[in-house]
């Protein structure tokens, strides 16, 4: 959230997909908001850029925060489906501050649903020689920014579920804002070589908006079919076209 907030009717407000560069900007009243994920590293980004100066708060949400049993048709979400083995937990992730960040993670225990299918299958004599993709899978992030600190947490419910938000906001108002999302994935015996590696990411990474512009500008020019010329989304074959770049965005 900003402050003052920029976007307050639909005048002149602009929400726009940039397929050239692979990133959402988010504009009004002289406030950009720019999102875009670098294709080289697994870092989501968020630039804001404002006319005045400008406060920012920026927070991690989750419902994870504790465990949480699942029963009934809830198992339909799980691996386990309509074959729950005794009681299933959805257990809490490891969220916490670091310094002036937010550093949040989920470890998968040592025991999955790929335990339970093996024995199941009587498949346990060869269990060595399975690749095991879930037992100790630990994946998640730190969220950060350069003039972010640490502003405490609060509750809230989303539909009908329960979150706990874990909130940084701005050591100052100013024109530029930027904060970041780094992610890791490893599946190691040992949950703190996550965090090292994490930190090794963090400390190395170099920020290259040019470098992922200039990737999805090959990307684009790599393949494309001409329909037309004109561009009137009432007509069907210019249609046909737009969702097929929207399509080939999400891949």
């Amino acid at each position: 959230s900003l402050s003052p907030y920029p976007f307050k009717d639909n005048v002149g407000f602009k929400q726009e997909l940039l397929l050239k560069e692979g990133a959402i900007k988010i504009s009004q009243n002289g406030t950009t908001v720019k999102l875009w994920v670098d294709v080289f590293n697994p870092v989501i980004h968020v630039d804001v850029d404002s006319k005045v100066p400008t406060e920012m708060k920026v927070a991690y949400e989750s419902w994870r925060y504790k465990n949480r049993d699942s029963k009934g048709k809830a198992n339909n979400a799980n691996s386990y489906k309509w074959a729950p083995q005794g009681e299933i937990v959805t257990y809490k992730d490891s969220i916490s501050f670091e310094g002036n960040a937010v550093q949040f993670y989920h470890r998968n225990r040592v025991n999955t649903v790929f335990d339970v299918t093996v024995k199941q299958q009587k498949m346990e004599s060869v269990k060595d020689q399975m690749m095991n993709p879930l037992g100790n899978l630990t994946f998640g992030g730190q969220l950060f920014g350069n003039n972010l600190k640490a502003s405490g947490t609060y509750n809230g419910i989303y539909q009908d579920t329960d979150f706990e938000g874990f909130q940084l906001s701005s050591i100052k108002a100013a024109k530029k804002q930027h904060f970041q999302i780094q992610l890791h994935t490893n599946q190691s015996s040992d949950a703190t070589l996550w965090k090292k590696e994490l930190q090794k990411q963090i400390s190395t990474y170099k920020k290259d908006y040019k470098k992922t512009v200039l990737w999805w500008n090959n990307f684009w020019n790599r393949s494309f079919i001409y329909t037309q010329k004109s561009k009137t989304e009432k007509d069907s074959v210019y249609q046909i076209g737009q969702n097929y770049q929207l399509f080939r965005y999400m891949l």
